[in-house]
């Protein structure tokens, strides 16, 4: 419909999309007319459009069904087998450590688990540092550790971490949970958002270089869903030394 053939937005409706030229379709055209023009305006928004053509059917047919129903099997013949393994090395790697411990917290009905009940008693402040490199399985076991705490109990969640520094996504950390946090807390339990902005390392030459330089390399704005991170500037505390700044040396292989 907001498409033509060779993937650019529409510049005229007619009657091949249902909109004859009759005073019906009048105030239809121009609605799409209006949207049409906003998406104009829009950076990128005509080449996201055309890459939803390349997305594959929302819908299975009988042979696509078959191969899911082949490796759902083959999955869990997988975990089987991996776990024989764990038990005659008598070890585990980090991501069954995350998924016993959601086990132990929380029962199969989502209820918590005795243990869980009982820890709830004995855990009164948890620290989370790196947190731009947790996982969702992560937050998972820290909304169960901190399921039955109330704003006002007195216990506190401290989490420390950069955005900027996200660089882990290959093990499934998802730095759009650290935006969501920050913003939304974890499930009742609010975070109050603080933002160190001081640069205790470098002095203001470099500083004000850096800011220079990584504003322009970062996306504009953030976006959760697509992992991106602007910028945050620094600010230098250290005193400005004499002949101090930056130089770039290009290095041609």
């Amino acid at each position: 419909l907001l498409l033509t053939g060779s993937g650019t937005l529409r510049s005229r409706f007619d009657k091949t999309m249902g909109l004859p030229a009759v005073d019906e379709a009048k105030p239809y055209k121009e609605s799409l007319a209006e949207i049409i023009e906003t998406l104009r305006q829009t950076t990128g928004a005509e080449a996201a459009i055309a890459r939803i053509r390349k997305l594959p059917l929302p819908r299975h047919g009988d042979a696509e069904w078959e191969i899911i129903g082949v490796f759902a099997q083959l999955l869990n013949l997988a975990a089987a087998q991996l776990w024989m393994v764990f038990q005659e090395a008598g070890e585990v790697d980090f991501v069954e450590v995350a998924t016993r411990a959601l086990a132990a917290l929380k029962d199969p009905s989502g209820s918590p688990t005795d243990l869980a009940l009982k820890l709830d008693y004995r855990i009164q402040h948890l620290l989370v540092d790196e947190f731009q490199d947790t996982s969702p399985s992560q937050v998972e076991l820290l909304r169960q550790l901190t399921q039955g705490w109330t704003p006002e109990d007195g216990r506190t969640l401290f989490c420390v971490g950069d955005p900027m520094q996200s660089i882990y996504r290959f093990r499934k950390a998802d730095v759009g949970l650290f935006l969501k946090v920050a913003e939304q807390g974890i499930d009742h339990l609010p975070l109050t958002r603080l933002r160190l902005s001081l640069n205790n390392r470098s002095c203001p030459e470099v500083v004000a270089w850096v800011n220079q330089a990584f504003e322009g390399v970062f996306p504009a704005e953030d976006n959760g869903t697509q992992g991106a991170i602007r910028y945050r500037p620094f600010v230098a505390r250290r005193a400005s030394l004499p002949e101090a700044g930056v130089e770039v040396h290009p290095l041609l292989a």
